[in-house]
């Protein structure tokens, strides 16, 4: 039961709309251990992101006109704080923003690879941390 739990766990942070914003808690909900399930679920959304935006790179012309188009909408913040926004932007738990949008967007812009992947990195880990805080301070007040 709980190597399905973790599958499930590192196929859902892998996939886009669902990532490890939301994947995280559920597994924590579930009673798995958290910062295994912290590791697993950093390193599933952090390699498949990463791995879109390298294949971006390669394969743009597959992009969806209204992908391209939802994410020069949303590009604008990253334009104006930098690496500072895109941090931001993947760490502001609204639709549409997170891991897969933001490597669109540092391909749009034609961001450095690897301080889009230290950004990328850094951001997830701290939105994971984050919302780890949210759950143990949840739990204290519950109990």
């Amino acid at each position: 039961m709980e190597v399905n739990a973790y599958l499930f766990l590192i196929i859902s942070s892998a996939t886009p709309m669902i990532e490890s914003r939301y994947a995280f808690p559920v597994a924590v909900s579930l009673g798995l251990n958290p910062f295994l399930s912290l590791f697993l679920s950093l390193l599933s959304n952090f390699s498949s992101a990463a791995a879109s935006f390298l294949l971006l790179k390669r394969f743009w012309f597959l992009l969806p006109r209204r992908v391209i188009e939802s994410c020069e909408r949303r590009k604008r913040v990253i334009e104006r704080y930098g690496y500072a926004g895109l941090f931001a932007f993947i760490l502001v738990p609204i639709p549409f923003t997170g891991a897969y949008t933001s490597s669109v967007i540092a391909f749009l812009l034609n961001l450095d690879t690897r301080k889009y992947l230290i950004t990328l990195f850094f951001s997830l880990l701290s939105l994971l941390l984050l919302e780890l805080l949210a759950l143990y301070s949840a739990l204290s007040i519950i109990k």
